[in-house]
């Protein structure tokens, strides 16, 4: 793994209430415009590409780094769990937000998202929520667990779009690396 090379976008990230690791390979050139905007609605983003082999991705991360993105590259394909925890690990070491919000390079965020998260969480159990999901993905609601007054628990979590504490992840600890793409967001180590 290796901070990309164009420079912009490297460094200190300040501090914010949630940094943004999105996950790419051979991404396409409209996550730049994603990307600048979950940094101005959000707070930093940081790029993670896993080995992409396509020539034209180095256009791509050099514009992310322009826009002041922090990008980082895997020298070589090292799958989902191993680019999403490259990406928390320097969000938690440069930026020490208070959540991680995990995306995918083809994932949007509906206005109003972080506002209905945050509504979620009563004010007195915030601090033992580890992480927050869609329960609805595009118009297909997602089979739960069960539902109560805190909010519904859903059976499968997605990454795209999930809300980690911080402090969760510090406890439990990072993405299971060996998992593949559908089970990173479930299976407990």
């Amino acid at each position: 793994m290796s901070a990309w090379d164009g420079g912009a976008g490297v460094g200190d990230l300040g501090q914010s209430s949630v940094a943004v690791v999105v996950s790419l390979y051979n991404p396409p050139s409209e996550i730049v415009e994603r990307c600048i905007s979950w940094a101005q609605k959000i707070g930093p983003v940081i790029a993670v590409d896993d080995g992409s082999p396509n020539p034209a991705t180095r256009q791509v991360l050099d514009a992310l780094a322009a826009a002041g993105v922090t990008v980082l590259v895997n020298s070589r394909n090292s799958g989902i769990a191993h680019t999403l925890n490259v990406g928390i690990l320097r969000a938690l070491h440069t930026a020490n937000p208070q959540w991680i919000l995990t995306m995918d390079q083809d994932s949007e965020l509906d206005d109003g998202y972080l506002e209905a998260a945050r509504a979620s969480l009563p004010a007195e159990t915030s601090h033992r929520v580890g992480m927050l999901c869609a329960s609805i993905i595009g118009d297909i609601p997602l089979p739960l667990i069960r539902s109560h007054a805190r909010g519904v628990e859903v059976r499968e979590p997605i990454q795209s779009g999930m809300l980690m504490s911080t402090s969760m992840l510090r406890a439990v600890g990072l993405f299971d690396e060996p998992m593949f793409i559908d089970a990173v967001d479930t299976v407990v180590s």
